[in-house]
């Protein structure tokens, strides 16, 4: 079965493929400023950002529920100041990310009261 995997190049947690990316086409690689001169006109500033794209991964109710321990090491990986990491997506896109540590790099919510089963969101961007 294939994963995903967070890696900073002594630990690698391995994280189910069924995590989904879901703000995968939300972000720009275009940053856009609109301003009007004095005399009305239109003046449109366009460039391409480097980094910062954010890769959110989330389960929900109807799959990847993951266990305590798991929360428990990426939690070890978050807990890291300026943590590069690299993430390897189970079709085998790579990229260099860190926690977004500005929006909570990592939440979970418990699935049934005494169940070690989690559903989880991690937040990472692009570096």
């Amino acid at each position: 079965m294939a994963v995903h995997t967070l890696s900073d190049g002594v630990t690698s947690v391995q994280l189910p493929s069924t995590l989904y990316w879901e703000d995968e086409f939300s972000w720009s690689p275009i940053v856009q400023a609109l301003e009007y001169s004095f005399t009305g006109a239109l003046i449109v500033q366009e460039g391409a950002r480097l980094a910062g794209r954010p890769i959110t991964l989330s389960s929900d109710p109807n799959r990847a529920w993951v266990q305590y321990a798991l929360i428990a090491q990426i939690y070890t990986l978050a807990s890291a100041l300026d943590k590069q990491m690299t993430l390897t997506l189970a079709d085998s896109r790579v990229f260099d990310v860190m926690f977004r540590h500005a929006e909570g790099a990592l939440s979970h919510n418990q699935v049934m009261p005494g169940e070690d089963y989690y559903y989880l969101t991690i937040r990472l961007m692009q570096v």
